[in-house]
């Protein structure tokens, strides 16, 4: 991401929250703590809104993260339950057939089978939860910075949006009256 943006992030952050959590000057400075009170703040501003794309984004990111994880999880329940018929434990235990069991599937190709699915499912919703998580963070970012400008009266092409000042917007009182 642009570190023009960044900053311009953290400066109108800091302006909003910057009393409530303590941010100090450089944002390279921020703790752990601040950071995570801050992304709950900009979040709760912008959902607050219900304006914006990162919301989408959210919501794609956390199926994907949910599907990484489900993968871990059903590979671990079909290769237990593999092994469990392979070793012939399952006949020990229960009187009880699976649906799986009642399919003659042999146990090796199940576990196999399994490991192929999963494996490939993982590293593929891994790949996105990965990719999906850089959107949302961009896009949470963009969307922070233009409803906190829409609602300071900014417009894109205001001198204080690229400015390095933390001021908000100009009086506008028709013309320079000021002198330096």
């Amino acid at each position: 991401m642009d570190q023009g943006v960044v900053d311009r992030f953290y400066r109108r952050s800091k302006e909003l929250f910057g009393e409530d959590i303590g941010l100090p000057e450089d944002r390279s400075d921020v703790s752990d703590d601040q950071a995570d009170a801050l992304y709950a703040l900009v979040r709760s501003y912008i959902h607050i809104d219900s304006r914006g794309r990162s919301r989408t984004f959210q919501a794609v990111y956390s199926f994907y993260r949910s599907m990484w994880l489900i993968s871990l999880l059903l590979v671990v329940i079909y290769v237990g339950y593999g092994l469990i018929r392979i070793t012939g434990i399952s006949q020990e235990m229960v009187n009880y057939y699976t649906y799986i069991s009642s399919l003659q599937i042999s146990p090796v190709v199940l576990v196999l089978g399994s490991l192929v699915v999963v494996t490939s499912s993982y590293t593929t919703f891994r790949g996105a939860k990965q990719k999906y998580q850089k959107y949302f963070i961009q896009y949470l970012v963009s969307d922070f910075l233009v409803l906190r400008d829409s609602d300071t009266g900014l417009s894109p092409g205001d001198p204080a949006m690229q400015s390095g000042g933390a001021g908000g917007p100009k009086p506008s009182g028709g013309g320079d009256s000021e002198d330096g």
